[in-house]
């Protein structure tokens, strides 16, 4: 079963990636979309964009039954003749708080903190019994640094590290026993600092990604209580099918290999349970998630995701006997804030925007008894940041009369007299001639400055609070933006050049 689904599924990641193009999504650049992050399953998937804050909150459920000894199932009654108490089904629930930041175009760095929660069923020959015990797990901090980022290949390196906060000593009660600590499986800590390499390469096309992910878990000595969990090893081949701009589907061949436990704690009879015997610990799962993931590109829920998983088994091969891994499930929320994520669909370009009101003070209606002949100049309109069009006259003098007095600027005093909006003349930025990124694109300034006509571009976002706009009827993704430098003067940027100097 397990090579016929694998082979099912590499079939189906390379169908997809032969899949001619989509008249739908340009070709040329990443671009905001359902299948843009991976599966819930997996963590530190991508790098964040510089500057950007990315927040998630997920919850994992996994559920344990049957008694495995390799891929052999026991029955109770074998285990009954050596241990006194035999696990029937155990469970555990795990919700992490996750936080990333982009610190540049090539490196993120990202952090969680687990809180964990764990059951477990037993049974002897007179009872039945539940015990449960919970707490925070060990908090982890990863770097990211970027090898390759051009479209349609993306990649990256990580390399982190757990903090041994999680406690390794929860006691608890089993089947009536006087209390003691609990077993291995029940502490929500590894009680020792463990290293965190990984390694993450996606590729995408029109229709969907296809993306592997190899992550280690090296604990570097044994805690307190003279016992270390066991390394683990996990890979992970996910392929992602958008099926429109806010819905995709996703399918996941996660393999995981964890080692024994090394040591022994002392406070544990061995005897009691195989949840107490280090050695009856670790070995391989292989599941097949498949999920759902969803991107609101608009509306009041703009930039959330949510994604979900079905956690199915397809094969376990254990040092036991130990329960083996049944279903489980994985459910996330994620949000980025800051940075340039604010995202606006391709159809709303084509809506009316909502302009801001021009100040009283810009009125330029003729006061009808002006006799200065410079109240004869010619109407110039200019383009504001706002996306507004402000008239002023200018004399033949080259005089710009504003107001309705018409006043030339240094009459009406200069610094008094405001245009609305926010322009990039003083931003160093502009100053620089450093790139504007939008949207995962970089575009560079294009040709000189030049006045255009509000009623011809449509704003789509902002770069460090000045706001970027396209003209009317642009698809995604955009080849070029428009910037207000000054009131009334704009700067192309264009992403083809951007690719040409890159």
């Amino acid at each position: 079963m397990l090579r016929s689904s694998l082979a099912g599924f590499l079939a189906l990641g390379l169908l997809l990636t032969a899949l001619p193009a989509s008249a739908q999504v340009n070709p040329t650049d990443w671009t905001p979309r359902p299948d843009a992050f991976a599966p819930s399953g997996v963590f530190a998937d991508r790098l964040i964009p510089a500057g950007v804050l990315d927040a998630r909150v997920r919850f994992t459920h996994h559920s344990f039954k049957d008694l495995l000894v390799g891929r052999n199932e026991i029955s109770p009654v074998v285990i009954s003749q050596d241990w006194d108490l035999i696990p029937v089904q155990a469970e555990r629930q795990e919700v992490s708080v996750e936080l990333g930041m982009g610190l540049n175009s090539w490196m993120a760095v990202m952090g969680r903190i687990p809180f964990v929660r764990s059951q477990a069923q037993f049974e002897n020959l007179q009872a039945i019994g539940t015990t449960s015990a919970s707490g925070v797990g060990d908090p982890e901090a990863h770097l990211l640094v970027g090898l390759h980022d051009t479209w349609p290949v993306r990649a990256h390196l990580s390399l982190g590290a757990s903090i041994p906060v999680g406690s390794t000593d929860q006691r608890g009660v089993i089947m009536g026993q006087s209390e003691s600590v609990l077993p291995y499986a029940f502490q929500p800590g590894a009680g020792t600092v463990a290293i965190l390499p990984g390694a993450t390469l996606v590729t995408e096309n029109p229709y969907g990604t296809v993306g592997f992910q190899l992550a280690g878990r090296y604990h570097v000595d044994e805690n307190d209580r003279d016992w270390a969990p066991g390394d683990e090893l996990s890979a992970n081949l996910f392929m992602q099918y958008r099926f429109n701009d806010w819905m995709g589907g996703s399918i996941r061949l996660a393999y995981t290999r964890v080692g024994a436990i090394t040591g022994v704690d002392a406070g544990l009879d061995p005897f009691v349970s195989p949840l107490h015997t280090a050695l009856a610990t670790g070995g391989t799962h292989f599941q097949v998630p498949v999920g759902l993931n969803i991107h609101f590109a608009e509306g009041a829920l703009q930039g959330n995701r949510i994604q979900a998983e079905l956690l199915i088994p397809a094969h376990s091969d254990l040092n036991g006997p130990q329960l083996r891994r049944s279903w489980g499930a994985s459910v996330s929320w994620g949000l980025q804030l800051g940075g340039d994520r604010n995202q606006v669909r391709a159809d709303q370009a084509r809506a009316p925007i909502e302009r801001d009101p021009v100040p009283m003070r810009a009125t330029v209606d003729p006061p009808p008894d002006r006799e200065d002949p410079r109240a004869q100049g010619t109407p110039t309109p200019l383009c504001l940041a706002t996306g507004e069009t402000l008239t002023v006259y200018v004399t033949a003098q080259g005089e710009t009369l504003v107001g309705p007095d018409r006043l030339t600027i240094e009459e009406a005093g200069g610094a008094q007299v405001v245009f609305p909006g926010n322009y990039a003349e003083l931003e160093n930025w502009f100053i620089d001639d450093e790139p504007v990124r939008f949207e995962e694109r970089d575009y560079l300034r294009s040709g000189s400055e030049h006045a255009v006509e509000c009623d011809n571009l449509v704003r789509v976002g902002d770069f460090r609070t000045i706001p970027l706009y396209v003209t009317v009827g642009s698809e995604r993704p955009f080849e070029a933006l428009y910037v207000p430098t000054r009131p009334g003067v704009w700067q192309l940027y264009r992403t083809d050049l951007a690719r040409v100097r890159g």
